[in-house]
């Protein structure tokens, strides 16, 4: 059954809905906010708003090459099997 959880993620409050554990949401949530506030140093003129969108972008971009190593070690496996049979 989801539970609902009161997060901060860049300074604003938001609640969320889910069936994941608390300790879950809430390292998801600490983890970008990591994200944010790197971005944030490092880029002084980068607005919240703006650290946002790209550490969502990073997010983005870890999530599909992890998609794509995926595949490829995929297609390795069966490449693999074949040989051994």
């Amino acid at each position: 059954m989801a539970e609902k959880y009161k997060l901060i993620i860049g300074g604003t409050e938001i609640k969320v809905f889910t069936d994941e554990s608390e300790e879950y949401v809430n390292a998801l949530a600490g983890e970008l906010n990591e994200r944010i506030t790197k971005l944030m140093i490092n880029n002084p003129r980068c607005t919240k708003l703006d650290s946002l969108i790209l550490s969502a972008l990073d997010i983005l971009d870890d999530k599909k090459k992890l998609e794509n190593e995926i595949v490829r070690l995929e297609k390795e496996n069966e490449f693999l099997r074949k040989r051994i049979h």
